[in-house]
């Protein structure tokens, strides 16, 4: 980390006015859009959880990866293979390789970016304005997108080089075989897991050498990166020390420059694949040949189940729910950290405790969700008595706090206005 510049300035009506509506824009997008996210995963769950119960009833386990048979056209199947072909060879040029067993292959590219933060503080008033001083830091590290520096408050010294070669990028192979069945392209893209590709000495693509990449200076590393080495020009060497001259760091090293993980500039990419072995399937067959497509349920959710190993249909299901269950415990999270911030504003609990408060903000959470679980499924016992305890909990803690509060508001809008030298002519009186 670089310690950058300690700048002191009177904020204006307009820089504060702007500051205003941006947080306000944002608060407003907080609470009205956690709510509307947490409401969203929960219809996910639930037409997930209903469509998953539709396909264990009449899912038909095949036993065989051979010879479709007619009477299963249109049905939902369940069928392991070991015999796997993708339709064609996936490839990237640029890096000069080829994926021969993959079905879906991923280029992640990182960036090394210098990151600027800073700390704000208010040491005085002049003039009807605030008096603020910031302090800038500078944190180089990997980021998996480019970072202006342009308007950084030391752009030179902490110049970001946009370059971007190679950008990120997914491809796919449009269907294969599984055995003497036939998936398309839309379960191809619901193929799992997703690995880490990386080569030995000895089965290391020879074409590397002849690409895209290794002209620009990319050399493979070990776990599996392909590194790109920024490379100054002798223009941005003078430029740099130019406009480092200019904003005054021309001079300013730091103990920390000694630790350099990487150069602004550098990019380094790895490539993730699905090719597996063997593939466990969950799909309907949609012809008497074996073609197999997404199962359409009856709520209109769309069941195709991929993934690699040997896997009973009820195995498929358990890791697909698994999988989506940590979406929508981050999204219940983000609700409880929403209730937090919600009591923390509310003006009839500025007094209570912090004990109190967090308990009302579980409570809120609680009721909230069970909210979405009485729209969603009903009349259910837990929905029920999780929505009864939450707003019994609600009404026990924050009651007292909200009469407290509309007592003083009342008490103190039956008070005279206080006009001045009224209480000098009731002292002398």
């Amino acid at each position: 980390m670089r310690v950058g510049r300690t700048v002191v300035y009177q904020e204006s009506h307009c820089g504060k006015m702007c500051k205003l509506v941006m947080v306000t824009i944002l608060v407003v997008a907080f609470f009205v859009g956690v709510p509307i996210y947490g409401f969203m995963q929960e219809l996910e769950r639930r037409n997930m959880t209903e469509a998953f119960v539709e396909a264990a009833q009449v899912v038909e386990p095949l036993t065989s990866d051979r010879n479709p048979s007619f009477s299963n056209n249109q049905k939902l199947v369940h069928v392991h293979s070991k015999d796997l072909r993708p339709a064609s060879v996936l490839a990237d040029a640029d890096f000069g390789l080829h994926f021969n067993n993959a079905w879906q292959v991923q280029r992640k590219v990182e960036y090394c970016q210098w990151q600027e933060t800073s700390t704000e503080e208010t040491i005085g008033r002049s003039n009807g304005k605030d008096i603020k001083r910031v302090k800038y830091y500078y944190v180089k590290s990997w980021h998996s997108h480019r970072i202006p520096s342009l308007l950084f408050n030391q752009p030179a010294a902490h110049h970001n080089p946009l370059r971007n070669p190679f950008p990120a990028r997914d491809w796919n192979v449009n269907g294969g075989q599984i055995g003497d069945y036939y998936v398309n392209e839309a379960l191809v893209k619901r193929m799992k897991p997703f690995t880490l590709k990386q080569y030995s000495r000895e089965e290391f693509p020879r074409a590397f050498v002849n690409s895209n990449a290794y002209q620009q200076h990319f050399t493979y590393t070990k776990d599996g990166y392909f590194y790109g080495s920024y490379q100054k020009s002798n223009f941005e060497r003078v430029a740099k020390l130019f406009g480092e001259y200019l904003e005054g760091s021309l001079l300013d090293f730091q103990i920390g420059d000694l630790f350099n993980i990487c150069e602004a500039g550098d990019i380094r990419v790895r490539f993730y694949t699905v090719e597996p072995t063997e593939m466990s399937v969950l799909a309907q067959q949609s012809n008497a040949v074996g073609h197999l497509q997404e199962y359409i349920a009856h709520n209109q959710y769309k069941v195709g189940l991929l993934y690699a190993g040997k896997h009973t249909s009820d195995e498929l299901i358990t890791l697909e729910k698994n999988a989506q269950w940590w979406i929508v415990f981050g999204s219940r999270l983000l609700l409880l950290f929403w209730a937090l911030m919600v009591t923390l504003i509310l003006p009839p609990l500025e007094k209570s405790s912090i004990t109190d408060r967090l308990l009302t903000s579980v409570f809120l959470a609680g009721f909230v969700l069970s909210s979405f679980w009485l729209v969603l499924w009903g009349n259910t016992f837990i929905a029920s008595l999780t929505f009864a305890g939450c707003m019994f909990g609600l009404y026990t803690l924050s009651a007292p706090a909200f009469a407290l509060y509309s007592a003083q508001r009342r008490t103190n809008s039956h008070q005279p206005p206080n006009v001045p030298g009224t209480s000098e002519k009731q002292a002398t009186s």
